[in-house]
């Protein structure tokens, strides 16, 4: 019994579309029935804080705030002194 080649590239194609439906619908299914979990608040423990978006300039989280403190990181100071050593520095934006 001979099976010609265009029979068989039909059976292959019909196979593999049926396979690549049934994998996008039972995909799909799964994926309607998710829902993202809604992260836990995270516990502050720092003595103060300050967090603003720059963008809107809204302030979004302030924890004492005004209270003077030692700086965190030299990291920090360095940054903050080679930006403003360059000229021409526009710090409004």
């Amino acid at each position: 019994m001979k099976i010609g080649i265009k029979r068989i590239n039909r059976v292959t194609v019909t196979a593999t579309v049926t396979l690549t439906a049934g994998a996008v619908l039972a995909g799909s299914a799964f994926a309607s029935t998710a829902h993202a979990a809604t992260p836990p608040t995270p516990k502050i423990v720092a003595k103060g804080g300050f967090v603003m978006n720059n963008g809107t300039g809204k302030t979004l989280f302030t924890k004492s705030a005004d209270t003077r403190r030692a700086t965190g990181s030299t990291t920090k100071i360095m940054t903050a002194l080679v930006v403003l050593s360059q000229k021409n520095v526009n710090l409004k934006s």
